[in-house]
């Protein structure tokens, strides 16, 4: 093992470029970066890298700082197709800097695993907990994966007013593929996705399974804010060990956006399009500024499914307590509780409309096997509106 204590550079050591670096089973306490122009590195309290694969496994980081990014470990490089990064088993606790609190990463595949962000904040720029850039500038709708699986996030805050870089208080992600899987984020902050946000408007995929948000708090998108063009909720199934399989559902409870989309954001206005959310739990959720919609969830896209799915005691200061989908497609509830939930004004279960007649003429409204109960309006549609 080994140990840094209260280490301070004003030019990053730890940095190697072109190679791989591996670091398991170290703490890092203390660590501070004082530099802010380093050619491509900037920052990293503890450590910078350009290797071209990074493992961290089993480390401890606490306390560390940066002046400007990534308040312990900053490994940004260009983009490369062979480039890698790989996170398991740590902790980043009480870590900050201007931008990325914990972490900075920039890989084509990045992986997050069995690690915990406590505490970190991010005081200009994306990524209380972390941030991903993973953005091929060149082309961006390159292939770059994300995937973060049985990580907790909790009490992680961008604290910036910037509303064009206040993304993700538990972590910002632009890559083109996401997956979060059988993870936890809880008071969380942020402008844009308190639990985390995926901001690259070329986003392909969103995937979420088995993961837990509650009591995150944002401007927009209190639990989950989001751009992909295909976005899914869903389970996460596991087998514990006794080997029985196991499911574990998705819940986004409590969470508060002060704009639209109390629990999830879903802004994709664009054909082929989709939203679908499975066996999951979203309530509680609420907008809390004047006439804003979506007090459980807002999306815009063309095809939005729930199936299986209680969406409850959200409420609205405007229009859709429970969903608000502004869309002129398709809309599915099927086998779901829509229930309790309470809109200023029109649709207090759903709101389903489109921005003329002609959109209007194209939309499909089904509801199979599901109780639309109890919802409250201050005008139009208790229930539905559409």
């Amino acid at each position: 093992m080994f140990n840094f204590d209260k280490a301070t550079t004003k030019n990053p050591k730890h940095t190697v470029q072109d190679s791989i670096l591996e670091v398991k089973n170290s703490d890092f306490t203390g660590c501070t970066s004082t530099t802010t122009v380093t050619s491509n590195r900037l920052g990293g309290g503890a450590i910078v890298t350009n290797a071209e694969t990074m493992t961290l496994e089993y480390c401890d980081f606490s306390n560390c700082t940066a002046v400007d990014q990534a308040g312990a470990v900053f490994h940004r490089i260009d983009y490369d197709d062979k480039s890698w990064t790989n996170v398991t088993g740590c902790t980043f606790t009480n870590c900050s800097a201007n931008a990325a609190g914990g972490l900075e990463l920039d890989s084509k595949t990045i992986t997050v695993t069995d690690s915990t962000f406590e505490h970190c904040v991010a005081t200009q720029r994306n990524g209380g907990g972390f941030n991903v850039y993973a953005l091929n500038v060149a082309q961006p709708t390159a292939d770059c994966w994300v995937t973060v699986s049985g990580c907790t996030f909790n009490d992680c805050q961008l604290t910036t007013t910037n509303t064009s870089n206040g993304n993700g208080g538990g972590f910002r992600c632009n890559a083109v593929y996401t997956k979060v899987e059988n993870s936890t984020f809880t008071n969380n902050l942020a402008i844009y996705g308190g639990g985390f946000c995926i901001s690259n408007g070329n986003a392909k995929k969103a995937e979420v399974y088995g993961c837990t948000f509650e009591r995150n708090t944002a401007n927009q998108g209190g639990g989950i804010f989001g751009k992909p063009k295909e976005f899914i909720v869903g389970d996460y199934t596991y087998t514990d060990d006794n080997g029985i399989e196991q499911t574990r559902h998705t819940e986004i409870k409590n969470c508060t956006s002060k704009n639209e989309g109390g629990g999830i954001y879903h802004d994709k206005n664009a054909n082929s399009t989709s939203l679908t959310i499975t066996n999951a739990t979203i309530s509680g959720n609420r907008t809390t500024n004047s006439n804003k919609n979506g007090g459980g969830i807002f999306t815009n896209c063309r095809a939005v499914t729930v199936n299986g799915s209680t969406i409850s005691d959200n409420t609205c200061t405007n229009q859709g307590g429970g969903v608000y989908a502004y869309s002129y497609s398709s809309l599915s509830i099927i086998d779901s509780d829509i229930s309790h939930n309470i809109a200023s004004s029109n649709g207090g279960g759903i709101w389903f409309d489109a921005d003329s007649d002609t959109n209007r003429a194209k939309q499909v409204l089904t509801i199979k096997g599901s109780s639309i109960d109890d919802n409250t309006s201050g005008a139009a549609g208790g229930s539905i509106y559409t």
